[in-house]
C-alpha cells in the first residue's frame, strides 16, 4: 500500500488521544475499565487504524501498544494496575534499535572502523533523531500523557518523541520478533528518504554536522561573535532557522528536524563567509 506523507500527516492531531481519554475518564475515577476506554478510542481513531495498516502492525497486541504510548504521568494519574509506562519497552527497544543501526553499518560500511561506526551509530540514534522519526510517523498523536503534561505539551518534546520511538520498537520485538522490528525500522527509513530527499543512514549527512563546529571555528580565527542560532517552529512542524553574527543574518534554513535546520544554516554562513 502506497501512503504519501501528505496523506498520513495531515491526518494527526498532537495529544488527540490523551485529550479524548482525559474526557471519558471521570475526575477522580480510577476503574479497570480505563483500559477498554483507552483501547476504544484508539480503534475507532482512523490515523491509528491507518497507522497499523502502513506499517504492518496488525498482529502487534493493542496492549503493548497502549504500554507503549504510556508516559508515566499518565499512569500516575490513573492509579490503575490496567496501564503501565512505556519506559520497560523503551529500555527493550533501544538495545534492538541499537542491534539494527549497527547492523546497517556493519553491512553498508565494511571498511570503516569500530570506532568510526560507533560514532557515526551514536549521532543516528540520538534523541534528535529519533525524534524526527518518531513525529515523521506521528507518535505524537497517540501518546498518553497526564492532565498537567498535556497543558504543558510534552508529546511535543524531543526527548518524549525519542522514547515513543524505542518503546513502540520495543513492543514490535517483544510481539513480533527481531525480523519484523528490523522490517518496521526499514520501511522507516524508506519514509524518511522519502521526506527529505536523503537517506538517514549516509556518511555525508552524518559529516555535514560538522559545519556548526567549522563555523565557530572560522569565527573564533577571525576573533568575531560566535554565531547565534534563532529558531522559530512553523504550522507545518517546521522549523525555521537563521544564524546571526553580531547583528547580520548570514543564513537561513526550513526543515522538520531543528538541528538540520541550524546545520544548513551554519553551512550557508560558512559558504557566505568563505567565497
Amino acid at each position: 500500500m502506497k501512503t504519501t506523507f501528505e496523506d498520513f500527516n495531515n491526518s494527526i492531531v498532537p495529544g488527540v488521544i490523551s485529550l479524548q481519554a482525559h474526557s471519558s475518564f471521570k475526575q477522580q475515577e480510577t476503574s479497570n475499565e480505563d483500559l477498554s476506554k483507552v483501547e476504544s478510542l484508539l480503534r475507532s481513531d482512523n490515523v491509528f487504524n491507518q497507522f497499523l495498516s502502513t506499517f504492518r502492525l496488525q498482529s502487534v497486541s493493542i496492549e503493548s501498544l497502549i504500554s507503549a504510548f504510556s508516559h508515566s504521568s499518565f499512569v500516575n494519574e490513573r492509579e490503575s494496575d490496567s496501564f503501565h509506562s512505556y519506559e520497560r519497552l523503551e529500555l527493550l527497544g533501544d538495545s534492538v534499535l541499537e542491534l539494527i543501526i549497527t547492523e546497517k553499518l556493519f553491512t553498508e560500511f565494511p571498511d570503516l572502523s569500530e570506532g568510526v561506526l560507533s560514532k557515526i551509530r551514536g549521532q543516528l540514534v540520538s534523541k534528535e533523531e529519533l525524534a524526527t522519526l518518531g513525529k515523521m510517523i506521528g507518535l505524537h498523536h497517540f501518546i498518553l500523557v497526564g492532565r498537567g503534561e498535556y497543558q504543558q505539551k510534552v508529546f511535543l518534546k524531543d526527548s518524549i518523541l525519542a522514547d515513543l520511538f524505542e518503546s513502540l520498537l520495543g513492543a514490535i520485538f517483544k510481539d513480533l520478533g527481531l525480523d519484523s522490528a528490523r522490517a518496521f525500522v526499514n520501511q522507516i527509513l524508506r519514509f524518511y528518504e522519502e521526506k527529505m530527499g536523503h537517506a538517514f543512514i549516509s556518511i555525508a549527512r552524518v559529516e555535514g554536522k560538522n559545519y556548526k563546529g567549522r563555523l565557530q571555528e572560522l569565527l573564533m580565527k577571525q576573533k568575531k561573535d560566535l554565531p547565534k542560532y534563532t529558531d522559530v517552529e512553523l504550522d507545518s512542524g517546521e522549523f525555521l532557522v537563521t544564524v546571526t553574527i553580531g547583528n547580520k543574518v548570514l543564513g537561513k534554513s526550513i526543515h522538520i528536524s531543528k538541528k538540520q535546520a541550524q546545520v544548513n544554516a551554519a553551512k550557508d554562513a560558512l559558504s557566505l563567509l568563505t567565497q
